[in-house]
């Protein structure tokens, strides 16, 4: 047995010498843990118990049941203004500055960029609001200068600018003031 091992153990010397050493392993994921710094904005799924919170960095850290998290990456160093859960279809919508928008797929074991919509090409458009519709996948994204934009979360395509204030007051005349009952 002895000599079996120091004849196995010889052999396995002389043929790690001729072969090439092999790749250092890869470096352990980037781990994170409590809510990230510059923390800017937040949106909840009630329905599958996530929280999302998006930084000023561009990251976005997901918060899961039974304490996972899960940090995404920054795909562009802007920082994220609004978050949208897409209710029941695994989406979150995320708005970053200068009218950037990131449709990330929940699903499976990764979540994966499913589409980056995009909103029609206007100088300075910033996104100042962004709502989800009810029982719907559609997201309202109104801006500073009073136009409202419809993205489809579901297909990620984005409609052209609605009726909106366009930066105008609505006034109204004395008459037309609803009369409420003292």
């Amino acid at each position: 047995m002895d000599r079996f091992f120091r004849r196995n153990v010889a052999a396995a010397a002389t043929a790690s010498e001729d072969a090439p050493a092999p790749p250092p392993p890869p470096p352990p994921p980037k781990v994170h843990y409590g809510v990230p710094a510059l923390a800017c904005c937040l949106a909840a799924d009630p329905v599958q118990g996530t929280i999302a919170i998006g930084t000023e960095s561009g990251h976005i850290k997901l918060f899961g049941r039974r304490g996972s998290e899960l940090l995404l990456p920054a795909i562009s160093p802007a920082p994220v203004r609004h978050l949208a859960f897409i209710t029941n279809r695994g989406l979150l919508l995320a708005v970053h500055e200068r009218a950037v928008l990131r449709l990330w797929s929940l699903r499976g074991a990764r979540p994966t960029l499913a589409a980056t919509p995009v909103l029609p090409a206007v100088d300075s458009l910033e996104v100042s609001v962004a709502t989800l519709v009810p029982r719907s996948s559609i997201v309202l994204l109104g801006t500073s200068d009073g136009r409202v934009f419809a993205c489809d979360g579901a297909g990620g395509r984005t409609s052209g600018p609605h009726a909106g204030l366009r930066g105008e007051a609505v006034r109204r005349s004395p008459a037309d003031q609803p009369h409420l009952p003292a």
